[in-house]
């Protein structure tokens, strides 16, 4: 998904960019998620685990791009924190579970119609949504019975 830190800060400020040009009410939620970003590279700063910080913004951002208060942006998911930053800081999270917990979702470009999904390593399951067919190889990810 994201390599690193800084690929995750580019690309959430390119999303906070294209929210601000269609934010038609002006509510002005680009200054939330800017202090959003501010306040990852202050545990960045702080050297706090930074593949916690990272897991931390992924979920964070999955959770909340949807909202529309602004106070989600702002203010800490303490929950999220210590599930992915207090936890890896202390040493006791464990990243290969989180990793196989990502590996047992969908692939979404196996389920999009005249996409499928190119990845050789793909670490998602190629699985139909709709009847639950799992593809045999890498070819058969645009087999009929995909949810279209």
């Amino acid at each position: 998904m994201f390599p690193n830190f800084v690929a995750f800060a580019q690309t959430i400020t390119l999303y906070d960019a294209i929210r601000a040009i269609y934010d038609i009410d002006n509510v002005e939620y680009e200054s939330a998620i800017l202090a959003y970003i501010r306040q990852l590279a202050a545990w960045v700063q702080q050297d706090l685990s930074r593949t916690g910080i990272l897991m931390y913004a992924i979920d964070h951002f999955r959770k909340y791009q949807t909202t529309r208060k602004i106070s989600d942006w702002i203010e800490v998911d303490i929950q999220l924190y210590i599930t992915h930053i207090a936890r890896a800081t202390m040493g006791i999270h464990d990243h290969n579970s989180a990793l196989k917990k990502k590996e047992k979702e969908l692939c979404n470009n196996f389920n999009t119609p005249e996409k499928g999904c190119n990845f050789k390593n793909c670490k998602h399951l190629r699985v139909c949504r709709r009847k639950g067919h799992i593809a045999p190889d890498y070819t058969s990810s645009r087999a009929p019975d995909r949810i279209i």
